[in-house]
């Protein structure tokens, strides 16, 4: 009989593991498993230009790369049975990540702003840790800047007011019309 894992069994020392809500899609289509590594990208709705009718666009930024998968849905890293796996299936609505504490910070800040999305990397990629462009608070920094100006200019359109348009009287000949 195989001994039950627990999710703090194989969470790192110093590390902390965080659940993320995915679906398919945001999941390499569900085929990510317990043991493999993930890239997690942010997605944020954000404005271009002060028309607050204007449809956002996405603003794409990898937040973290090469991240420990360390469960998804139920079944935790080293306690998969695969024949038993593959005839029930795994609940691949949830997957728990291996992160330091400050990139929890950044997931759940993701999160709260926007969409976040796993890139599933391949086997034989050796990058190791969580390397960002910007760090985690320069990062949250920026988003909040860029939603800022957005939400300025949505305000500053919804306070408008429209531009009065002077009356012009036209002068000409009466018409009278007979039946």
């Amino acid at each position: 009989k195989r001994k039950e894992i627990t999710l703090a069994e194989v969470t790192p020392e110093g590390m902390r593991a965080i659940t993320i809500q995915v679906d398919k899609v945001s999941a390499a289509g569900g085929m990510i498993k317990p043991g493999d590594n993930v890239d997690v990208v942010g997605v944020f709705e954000i404005r271009q230009s002060n028309v607050a009718r204007q449809k956002a666009a996405p603003f794409i930024i990898t937040l973290l790369q090469n991240i420990k998968v360390l469960a998804v849905g139920g079944q935790v890293l080293g306690s998969i049975d695969p024949t038993a796996a593959a005839r029930s299936g795994i609940d691949t609505s949830s997957v728990t990540l291996s992160l330091n504490p400050e990139d929890v910070e950044l997931i759940l800040f993701a999160q709260e702003k926007g969409k976040v999305r796993l890139l599933l990397r391949a086997l034989s990629e050796t990058t190791t840790g969580s390397d960002t462009k910007m760090s985690g608070d320069e990062l949250k920094a920026y988003i909040e800047n860029l939603l800022q100006k957005q939400e300025e200019a949505a305000l500053k359109e919804k306070t408008k007011q429209p531009e009065k348009k002077p009356v012009v009287e036209e002068e000409g000949p009466d018409v009278e019309i007979f039946r």
